[in-house]
């Protein structure tokens, strides 16, 4: 239980190299192991029907990627997509799956970085945040944000993917305070929520 916690504020509060000795030390045992072709697949995952939506023919910026999950398995009706994740080890499990993938390895580059600080060089269509943005400190959020707010290009957008739309009330009334919310996606037999949000405020 001490383990646990400890390791949960390393992951918010810690400095990059000891956040990415947490995730490492996670992907090396397989904490975090995904079998595209097992039982649980998530081939109907919803937030893959959104990166189509507003990010066909366009360029995806996935913050928190881990082991390349999203980049394999979303249509392949994307331009180019950078996955950002602080554990090498996910980094280098994400280079060896996209290696079978020849239809998409073109076009899709990974980069080992702490996504609070990561520092993109081009515009993106699509931010993307899949169970990554409770990992980032709150009272750090907004300036987060803000800051990739001018890494999407015109009419581009945040979609960001949370677990439980109780537990993070508080990061859903900051998105709901800060940006227009274009899209929500609550099921009624999950506390998953996704929101699609525009940095172009509603008036």
């Amino acid at each position: 239980m001490i383990r646990r916690v400890i390791s949960a504020f390393i992951k918010r509060w810690g400095t990059p190299g000891a956040k990415q000795r947490i995730w490492d030390s996670e992907y090396k045992t397989g904490k975090w192991t995904y079998d595209r072709n097992g039982q649980h697949n998530e081939a109907g995952e919803p937030v893959y029907k959104l990166l189509k939506k507003y990010g066909t023919h366009g360029t995806i910026l996935d913050l928190g990627c881990g082991s390349g999950m999203t980049a394999l398995e979303m249509d392949n009706s994307f331009q180019s997509y950078v996955g950002v994740d602080v554990s090498d080890v996910a980094i280098e499990k994400a280079r060896i799956a996209l290696s079978t993938e020849s239809g998409r390895a073109s076009k899709v580059q990974f980069c080992v970085s702490d996504i609070s600080t990561f520092v993109p060089d081009r515009e993106f269509s699509v931010i993307l945040f899949r169970e990554s943005i409770y990992y980032v400190p709150q009272p750090r959020l907004k300036g987060m944000l803000d800051t990739y707010c001018s890494n999407l290009t015109p009419g581009g957008v945040f979609i960001i993917r949370l677990c439980d739309r109780n537990k993070y009330r508080q990061i859903i009334n900051l998105l709901e305070k800060t940006f227009q919310v274009v899209e929500r996606y609550n099921p009624d037999d999950s506390p998953m929520t996704i929101l699609v949000c525009s940095p172009n405020k509603a008036g």
